[in-house]
C-alpha cells in the first residue's frame, strides 16, 4: 500500500483564519472540511470545537488540486451542553447530535445535503438526568445488519445501535459493558465492527491520558458476551 500528498493549494485562501481544526469527511468522491470552531460552556466549566454553531465548509473534489469553494453553514442549534458525531452511511453524510453532560442521549439526526444539514429525526426526550458529569462519544467503523453502532460512556460503556432508514431513523440502547472488569477510568476512542463482532478502542486517565492502543473490548452484538482482547 501507498500513500500520495496531495496538497490544496488555495485552501489557506478561502478558509483564511476561520479555523484550524476540522472533520474531514471522503463521499462520493468529493472531500468535505466541516471546520469546527470553539464554544464555550459556561455551565459547565467547560468547551470545545464543535460544527454545528455556524462553522465554514470547504468542498475538494476527487483529482484537483484546489478546493472548490467555502461558505458558511447555518447553525443547527446553539444549546449549550450538546455534542456531535460526523459519519458517512449509505452515501450520505450524517451529523448526531448528543448530550455532552448528563446521562447518555440523544438530541437530533441531520443528512448533509451539500448545503447546509437537513433534519432527519428528533429524538425525545433530548436530556436524561442532571449529572454534571462529561460523557465521551465514539462511533464504529463499519456496520452490523445495515446499521451504525455507537458507544458513550459515563461509568460504563454503552453501546447503541443506529438505525437509518431514508428519512427515518431509530435509536436502542444494544448492550452495556460494566468498566470495572476493564478500567474505572478508560473512555472510547473508536470502534471496527466486523459480521457480529464490535471492537472498542479506549484509552486510559491518569496523570495524563494514555491510548491503549494494543489493547480492545471485544462485543460480540448477538450473545452480548464481552471480553478484553490484546
Amino acid at each position: 500500500m501507498s500513500f500520495e500528498i496531495t496538497p490544496v493549494d488555495n485552501f489557506k485562501n478561502l478558509v483564511g483564519e476561520a479555523t484550524d481544526y476540522h472533520t474531514t469527511i471522503f463521499n462520493n468522491g468529493k472531500l468535505w472540511k466541516f471546520s469546527r470552531k470553539f464554544v464555550d460552556q459556561p455551565a459547565f466549566n467547560w468547551g470545545h470545537r464543535v460544527h454545528f454553531a455556524l462553522s465554514p465548509t470547504t468542498l475538494k473534489r476527487r483529482n484537483s488540486r484546489r478546493a472548490s469553494s467555502i461558505f458558511k453553514v447555518p447553525a443547527i442549534t446553539s444549546e449549550e451542553n450538546e455534542y456531535e458525531i460526523i459519519f458517512t452511511h449509505d452515501g450520505h453524510i450524517y451529523l448526531l447530535l448528543t448530550n455532552a453532560f448528563g446521562e447518555p442521549a440523544f438530541s437530533s439526526l441531520h443528512r448533509w445535503n451539500e448545503n447546509s444539514w437537513e433534519t432527519v429525526i428528533e429524538f425525545q426526550p433530548p436530556y436524561a438526568g442532571e449529572s454534571r458529569s462529561h460523557i465521551y462519544w465514539a462511533i464504529a467503523d463499519g456496520n452490523n445488519k445495515g446499521d451504525k453502532i455507537i458507544i458513550g460512556d459515563l461509568q460504563k460503556f454503552q453501546v447503541y445501535r443506529l438505525k437509518i432508514d431514508g428519512t427515518s431513523s431509530s435509536i436502542d440502547l444494544e448492550h452495556t459493558v460494566a468498566k470495572e472488569s476493564y478500567f474505572t477510568s478508560a473512555c472510547p476512542l473508536g470502534g471496527i465492527v466486523t459480521g457480529d463482532t464490535l471492537f472498542i478502542s479506549f484509552g486510559v486517565h491518569g496523570c495524563g491520558f494514555r491510548w491503549e492502543n494494543n489493547r480492545f473490548i471485544k462485543v460480540h452484538l448477538v450473545t452480548k458476551e464481552t471480553e478484553e482482547v490484546q
